[in-house]
């Protein structure tokens, strides 16, 4: 059994297409048996959802998610664009579709807390792809109420779950992990960034065998 630490936030695009790469990597390598404790990150100086919503109301403006990764990476806007134009393509080459013009703002939600009172890493697995497909695929806003519909997530958090999540918490401030996407295979093995599906396929493959 492999065992693997993701670290991801659903609204950053380069954790959109490493997911992709990753998915796509375990298609390739159907007799790998593995386990992931996805773990949702977040700047310290950012909303959950890094959202810039109080950005927009303060400004008077429409959200765009142009302006958003803009704020987010210190860029400009036309950088912006053309990152999304290039994750794009890189999206529909493994059969998916970026829908960034429809997409919508999040709510400032925990969702690092949310992913673990959806149950068993199964469903906090299908709670990612959700995420990922609702915002970036389908342009849906992402609330309380629309995950709720989807997963019928408990009345509160136990307390199983706060120890999740703050042991995801101290992981990451031992480990020193500033950026997401962050993996980590077999505790061992650390990748940053966007990932080569076939260096995937490559140290999927080495990790099984160890």
């Amino acid at each position: 059994m492999i065992k693997v630490e993701f670290w991801l936030n659903a609204f950053d695009p380069y954790s959109y297409i490493a997911k992709l790469h990753f998915d796509q990597a375990l298609a390739m390598s159907p007799r790998l048996k593995h386990e992931v404790n996805w773990i949702w990150f977040a700047d310290e100086g950012t909303a959950m959802s890094q959202s810039i919503s109080d950005n927009v109301e303060n400004s008077g403006s429409e959200f765009s998610i142009f302006k958003k990764l803009a704020n987010q990476f210190k860029q400009s806007e036309v950088w912006a664009q053309l990152l999304l134009e290039d994750f794009s393509q890189q999206a529909t080459a493994l059969n998916r579709n970026l829908h960034v013009k429809d997409i919508q703002p999040a709510e400032p939600i925990d969702y690092a807390k949310i992913i673990k009172m959806v149950g068993s890493t199964a469903q906090q697995g299908k709670l990612v792809n959700w995420l990922f497909h609702s915002y970036w695929e389908k342009g849906q806003s992402i609330t309380v109420e629309s995950i709720n519909e989807e997963f019928s997530l408990p009345d509160y958090a136990s307390s199983d779950v706060i120890q999740n999540v703050q042991y995801d918490q101290d992981l990451t401030r031992e480990l020193g992990i500033t950026e997401a996407p962050f993996m980590i295979i077999n505790e061992e093995i650390g990748l940053a960034g966007i990932q080569p599906i076939e260096h995937l396929v490559e140290i999927l493959s080495m990790a099984q065998s160890n």
